[in-house]
């Protein structure tokens, strides 16, 4: 599965984003307090951070301006989760989380 987004000419790191986030917010025992998916649709991005802590955008996206991510490179919407889905391994399920984007982006589904 690909970790990168390309939009607007550019090759945006969802690994890197979420590298900004899991420093401020290690995992604890019960697994990643943090995650960063996205997906490219209808010639948008979506970006998400899910998280298990409230967290208003624009503070998501303050962190991103303080690790030196700039423009385009910043987060659309934040999801509260109870607990970030993992895979067997304990390693973040990333095709959950996509699933859970595409859900929440198409209108017919909400």
């Amino acid at each position: 599965m690909k970790r990168f987004i390309k939009f607007g000419g550019e090759m945006i790191s969802l690994p890197a984003l979420e590298e900004v986030f899991s420093s401020a917010f290690p995992a604890d025992e019960n697994g990643p307090m943090v995650a960063v998916e996205g997906i490219e649709k209808e010639n948008r991005k979506h970006i998400y951070l899910f998280n298990r802590n409230p967290m208003e955008i624009s503070e998501a996206n303050r962190l991103l301006q303080e690790a030196g991510f700039r423009g385009i490179m910043r987060i659309d919407k934040t999801l509260i989760m109870k607990e970030i889905p993992v895979l067997g391994t304990g390693k973040t399920n990333y095709r959950k989380l996509r699933e859970l984007i595409e859900k929440d982006i198409e209108p017919n589904t909400l």
